[in-house]
């Protein structure tokens, strides 16, 4: 499947984004992995989900986003923040994409 097409579909959940990203997890805690988002998943650890259980679906919860909104959101600011994805960076994308505080 070309770039194009990948970037096309409309991901219905976290797995279907991080399917989209081959992703070795070569950053460590000393080396800055704080401050990245990583955008696929390398074992157990799911950066996307956690970020969607703890910033997002609160949110989605209350009725102020809808889920749909949320994994919009993160499936955009994957594609669009250049790698390394800042933290910073990634957590401002989805404030203004969803108009909420992140």
């Amino acid at each position: 499947m070309s770039l194009i097409n990948k970037l096309l579909e409309r991901p219905e959940s976290i797995k279907e984004i991080n399917d989209k990203y081959d992703y070795e997890d070569v950053y460590f805690a000393k080396n800055g992995d704080a401050a990245v988002v990583s955008c696929g998943q390398n074992g157990s650890y799911n950066e996307l989900s956690y970020i969607y259980t703890t910033h997002l679906l609160p949110k989605v919860e209350a009725g102020i986003i809808s889920k749909q909104a949320a994994i919009d959101a993160l499936d955009a600011a994957c594609a669009t923040i250049e790698v390394p994805r800042k933290r910073e960076e990634f957590y401002r994308y989805l404030s203004e994409e969803l108009d909420v505080d992140i």
